[in-house]
């Protein structure tokens, strides 16, 4: 019994960790003064349990946006005002945090040990730089992402170039760092 309830505590304590990793200059500079609390806490009612049982890009999606709905209505009210961030559009600085979360968890933790699954699956984390760094998606900053639609054009186009062998147009996602760029 001691066994087990060593192990929750273990577990508990590396999500809570994770979600300090959050707590960076990048993340609270979206956020209003004082929200660093709700903010945690917002990352706290994340269930991320149920990524064990996904292995497919279409079960991570479906996942994706379950999870990003409820995660976004939550944080509109905590995003500095001049971010613009509109209830009806979850897609952007959202989605960013939380694809920052989870590959904070599964890359910097020893939670999901089979985290070549997660690379192939998860959503890149959309920065600006990201995104001006593949100029031919058109979209120049995070907040440009004007809905699902274009977000997932952008997770296709992702995924695209990673399933290539390199070459010229998809070596630039090795120049980014694991859990900070993509």
């Amino acid at each position: 019994m001691l066994k087990t309830e060593l192990l929750n505590k273990l577990i508990n304590d590396t999500y809570k960790h994770a979600r300090r990793q959050l707590l960076t200059p990048a993340n609270l500079g979206l956020l209003r003064s004082g929200s660093k609390e709700k903010f945690a806490g917002h990352l706290e009612q994340i269930n991320v349990n149920k990524l064990v049982y996904i292995s497919t890009r279409h079960e991570y999606d479906n996942w994706f946006d379950c999870t990003l709905l409820p995660f976004h209505h939550n944080m509109t009210n905590i995003y500095r005002d001049n971010l613009k961030v509109t209830q009806d559009n979850p897609y952007s600085y959202s989605a960013r945090v939380l694809s920052r979360y989870i590959k904070t968890i599964c890359f910097r933790t020893w939670l999901y040990d089979e985290y070549e699954v997660y690379l192939e699956i998860q959503h890149p984390i959309l920065t600006n730089k990201f995104l001006e760094t593949f100029s031919e998606l058109q979209i120049k900053k995070v907040k440009g992402i004007s809905g699902r639609s274009e977000y997932y054009h952008v997770i296709e186009f992702y995924r695209g170039m990673i399933d290539r062998k390199k070459n010229d147009k998809n070596k630039a996602l090795l120049e980014f760092e694991m859990c900070q760029d993509f």
